[in-house]
């Protein structure tokens, strides 16, 4: 009974929420289900409730629904290179950020995982991004921490860190 009168919390909200704005009527079917199922799929992983999760998300947004929500910025967290953790100390102890992470455009060890610092052979900076058009290009990870997901509700694509070669 507790999932049913979650469910319908999360429905109502949304629609609440869709409601609100004209011209996007031909979107709001297809936005309410995507946003009902991404989450769900968030709250089964981030152990918050479908409606934290909703909420969260809407904190953050500053443009239209139908451009916000979609897979670009809630990614599914199923996956060899989704990964979640517990609090940033339990992130920053795996990923190792000292040992570097691996550019995915030019394959050296840059010391951010999200603008690429290393020199290339014409000694000028690779440059790359991982929030760029492109990402990583499917060579970095996605990850999310639980802990505080509900004041930054962001799964972060990253370049892919040294010390987590082994494990993708």
């Amino acid at each position: 009974m507790k999932n049913e009168q979650q469910q319908n919390e999360l429905v109502a909200a949304i629609n609440e929420m869709t409601e609100k704005y004209s011209g996007w009527e031909r979107h709001r079917e297809a936005s309410i289900k995507y946003i009902t199922n991404k989450c769900n799929e968030y709250s089964q992983k981030l152990d918050l409730s479908p409606l934290q999760v909703f909420q969260a998300l809407e904190k953050k947004r500053d443009y239209s629904y139908p451009n916000y929500y979609q897979e670009a910025n809630q990614p599914n967290l199923d996956g060899d290179r989704v990964f979640l953790f517990e609090t940033k100390s339990k992130l920053l102890e795996t990923v190792q950020p000292e040992q570097g992470f691996i550019c995915p455009s030019c394959s050296g060890v840059s010391k951010s995982p999200y603008n690429c610092d290393c020199v290339k052979e014409d000694g000028k900076q690779c440059g790359w991004k991982s929030y760029g058009l492109f990402g990583t290009g499917g060579d970095g990870i996605k990850v999310a921490i639980k802990e505080g997901f509900l004041e930054k509700p962001v799964i972060e694509e990253i370049f892919l860190p040294v010390a987590m070669k082994h494990l993708v």
